[in-house]
């Protein structure tokens, strides 16, 4: 009897201090005040840095066996790295030619040239830690950096609304290193990885909610306007998820304890967080709403039919976005299977799933803004179309998604090539879900809670192990010497082949720093940016209908076939400053990963029978294991080949006259 009272007393003390909690879980929201186990002692802070410290660490093991000036990632790096090269000679340029007032206006909007896109991380986090860590050591640090303020941001968001305890730990883990942000880091793209800023907004948005006043408010706005500016889309995912918040709220939360005057200080939230994120977006708007058909489809486009969008070569027409970059929708869709295949790259972690929606005995009422928000933005990350598989997709034709109708009707998602990336929201729903489970086993037996969360994070990690996403890639970023030798002579272009086939060619330009024929840098400058070298670089060739160009562009569609194009179109390109032209078998490989080596010879005698005998041929050093495989094989060597030809018809260009560069 005396143990029997002990036990009782024991568990109406736990329901007692966790009251809240459970009427938090019951309602899907809040609790109305803090709970036991403040989140602010500096103790806490200290552990739960380190334990998420750990998990990064470990994470990121590949890097202490890599060789030296490794990068952690692989993919898309070196495209990343030539636009913080680019931004770097923007504000250099804008700075010399027009003053640091101007030079400050280009580093708000340079982000949008040469393509959309927030690059305000640059400015936060890599150029402080170049100036202390160097190359390569300020990328490595950064990728710590973020995956460790996801953590412990998201940690903070659970925490201080169910108190500390072993959920709270577990949606930070979850938020903060997940399958969704190792694929991104893995490919280069750190940026998409920058979202500690979310779980505070909806920290600050549910305090607006709950208890009204200025400081919430003006929080969640300024969060707002921060997710925006590290990334324009994840600022409209926040926009769609207030929405999602206000219909919760008129059909729910309303009825539970809240302040008055809820729309009008969601509608303060949405314009704090425009003001603050505007100066970083407004070209990118701008170019949106422009008419650019080209560059963005029009509102109201229907999406392309899966046919025209799976054919051999797709189809370039004005309402399709970006010729080429069409397909991404396809490509970055999250697949059907991820739900239940633990080894595709983008599988949602299965321990997590289980734990977040198996019965468990769980009470009647269900948190129903986060299972809204859950598979409201899991379906919606599914893309377009329904597909399954990952490397090689197979699509279910005639089952059209949701996401067609954003795609159509919402202003900027036309733009959004990766529909995958709303998964973030799918992350921070599910860590609040995993979170209210692990609270509500705590409840019913105070060791279970520990277990099921220890046994959850133990599975999520053995998954991403076995899917090989984990440890990151590292790779080894190499340029071919000859580029050194080209950056030390007079301004000039060069006409790189096969045509914009890879980043590989755009990271070359940070060595040689010459014009580079269909470069990203030729998509322009910001308004009003002064003459000079800089803008000498992003000046397009301005001849739309040169054959030549055409040519090269055709190379890529059928490169053992190539068409006819005149002679005085290439003597023009000469007469714009072109001199030199360089194959790369590497770009060969992009074309066609089977017969790469192939292609690069039938090329080569090509441009010999049109151009002479090539002044160089010559190998040049890549980085080890493309696309951010941990090993090589066949077709990713280490060094591809490489031919130099030089222009015909150069007479009377002012460089006319001075020799090559050789070896």
């Amino acid at each position: 009897m005396a143990v029997a009272r002990v036990v009782s007393s024991r568990e109406t003390r736990i329901r007692r201090t966790w009251g809240k909690a459970v009427e938090a879980w019951q309602d899907g929201t809040f609790p109305k005040e803090g709970l036991p186990g403040s989140a602010y002692s500096p103790r806490l802070w200290v552990l739960g840095g380190g334990l998420y410290l750990l998990a990064v660490l470990l994470a990121v093991r590949s890097l202490a066996l890599a060789p030296e000036g490794s990068w952690i990632g692989g993919g898309e790096i070196e495209g990343w790295l030539w636009r913080y090269w680019w931004m770097k000679q923007l504000i250099a340029g804008a700075w010399a030619g027009s003053g640091p007032l101007y030079a400050l206006y280009v580093t708000l909007v340079s982000g949008s040239y040469p393509e959309f896109g927030n690059l305000l991380d640059l400015q936060v986090f890599s150029w402080p830690l170049e100036i202390l860590f160097g190359e390569p050591g300020h990328h490595n640090f950064k990728v710590v950096l973020i995956l460790l303020a996801n953590c412990l941001a998201c940690w903070w968001f659970l925490s201080r609304l169910w108190g500390e305890n072993p959920g709270s730990w577990l949606g930070g883990l979850l938020f903060g290193v997940n399958p969704y942000f190792v694929f991104e880091i893995s490919n280069g793209r750190l940026r998409q990885a920058v979202a500690f800023a979310i779980p505070l907004f909806a920290l600050y948005l549910y305090r607006s909610w709950r208890h009204g006043g200025g400081r919430p408010t003006l929080l969640a706005g300024l969060f707002l306007g921060l997710t925006a500016a590290f990334y324009f889309y994840y600022g409209v995912f926040l926009g769609l998820f207030c929405l999602l918040f206000l219909v919760w709220h008129v059909w729910s939360g309303r009825h539970q304890p809240h302040a008055r005057g809820v729309l009008a200080r969601l509608l303060g939230i949405a314009a704090i967080g425009v003001l603050f994120s505007l100066p970083f977006g407004l070209f990118y708007i701008e170019e949106a709403f422009g008419p650019n058909v080209l560059e963005v489809a029009p509102y109201g486009t229907a999406f392309p039919a899966l046919e025209e969008m799976t054919a051999p070569q797709g189809t370039i027409r004005p309402e399709n976005l970006l010729a080429g970059s069409q397909r991404r929708f396809l490509r970055e869709s999250l697949p059907l299977d991820a739900l239940w295949n633990p080894l595709l790259p983008h599988a949602l972690p299965g321990a997590m799933l289980v734990l977040a929606f198996f019965p468990w005995g769980s009470s009647r009422r269900i948190p129903w803004l986060w299972l809204a928000t859950f598979f409201g933005f899991l379906v919606l990350s599914f893309g377009p179309y329904l597909s399954l598989g990952e490397s090689s997709r197979v699509f279910l034709a005639g089952v059209p998604m949701p996401y067609l109708l954003l795609y159509r009707w919402v202003p900027l998602f036309s733009r959004l090539f990766a529909p995958g990336r709303l998964e973030v929201l799918v992350y921070l729903a599910l860590a609040v879900l995993v979170c209210l489970r692990v609270q509500g086993l705590r409840l019913r037996r105070p060791t279970l809670g520990l277990l099921i969360a220890a046994l959850a994070a133990a599975g999520m990690w053995v998954q991403m192990e076995v899917a090989r996403i984990l440890p990151f890639p590292t790779v080894r970023l190499g340029v071919a010497p000859y580029y050194h030798l080209l950056g030390d002579r007079p301004p000039f272009g060069l006409i790189e082949v096969p045509h914009r086939t890879g980043d590989y060619l755009e990271f070359n330009q940070t060595v040689h720093g010459q014009k580079v024929l269909g470069s990203f840098a030729q998509s322009g400058v910001p308004p009003g940016y002064p003459p000079g070298h800089q803008a000498w670089l992003a000046g397009k060739f301005e001849d739309p209908g040169n054959s030549f160009v055409i040519h090269l562009e055709a190379l890529n569609r059928d490169p053992m076939r190539p068409a006819p194009f005149s002679r005085q179109d290439l003597h023009a390109l000469a007469r714009d400053g072109y001199r030199l032209l360089i194959l790369h078998e590497r770009g060969c490989y992009y074309l066609d990963p089977d017969r790469g080596e192939r292609i690069f010879f039938a090329m080569l005698e090509h441009f010999r029978g049109h151009l002479g005998e090539p002044i160089l041929h010559t190998d040049e050093p890549v980085h080890e294991g493309l696309l951010g495989r941990q090993t090589l094989d066949d077709r990713d060597p280490a060094w591809y080949r490489m031919a130099i030809f030089r222009l015909p018809g150069q007479e009377g260009h002012p460089t006319s006259g001075r020799t090559e560069p050789k070896p």
